[in-house]
C-alpha cells in the first residue's frame, strides 16, 4: 500500500514568526482511505510550520506500507528531505526535535517527495488553510 501525504500552510513569511493553520491530507491505498486534518500553529516561521506540518503528517502512519509518497510546495521541506536522507545526527539541524521524529517514521519506508507539482488538493488545502487562517484572526 502506498501512503500519499500531502501538506501546506496559511504562513508565507520565512523569516517572521507567525500564529497560522496547517493542513494535511493522508490518502492510504485508494481515495476511499482519505483524511484531512488541520491544526493551528503559533510564533513559527513558514520553515517550521512545514516541518511541524509534516511531522502531524508522519505520526499518522501506524501500519505497514509499501512507500510513502511526500507532496509538497514547500522549498525548505523538499530540501531537507532530500539532503538529510541519511544523515545520522540531527542534533545540530534547525527544528530537530522535528526532523528526528520524521525521519524516525520515514527511514523504517520508502519515501519520496513530489516538488511544487499539482495534484488534486494542493490548490483546495491552500486555500482552506487561508481561510481557516483568517477565521482564527490570523
Amino acid at each position: 500500500m502506498t501512503v500519499n501525504i500531502y501538506i501546506e500552510s496559511s504562513i508565507r513569511a520565512p523569516a517572521r514568526e507567525l500564529n497560522g493553520v496547517v493542513g494535511i491530507v493522508l490518502q492510504a491505498g485508494d481515495t476511499d482511505n482519505t483524511k484531512t486534518l488541520f491544526g493551528t500553529v503559533e510564533s513559527v516561521t513558514k520553515n517550521h510550520a512545514d516541518a511541524i506540518c509534516l511531522k502531524n503528517a508522519v505520526s499518522r502512519i501506524n501500519g505497514k506500507c509499501d512507500k510513502i509518497i511526500i507532496h509538497t510546495s514547500s522549498n525548505y521541506v523538499n530540501q531537507c528531505l532530500v539532503h538529510w536522507r541519511n544523515k545520522a545526527d540531527l542534533s545540530e539541524v534547525k527544528f530537530a526535535a522535528e526532523w528526528q521524529e520524521i525521519f524516525k517514521v520515514l527511514n523504517q519506508h520508502e519515501y519520496e517527495v513530489v516538488f511544487k507539482q499539482s495534484n488534486e488538493f494542493r490548490s483546495w488545502l491552500q486555500q482552506e488553510c487561508e481561510r481557516r487562517a483568517e477565521k482564527h484572526g490570523f
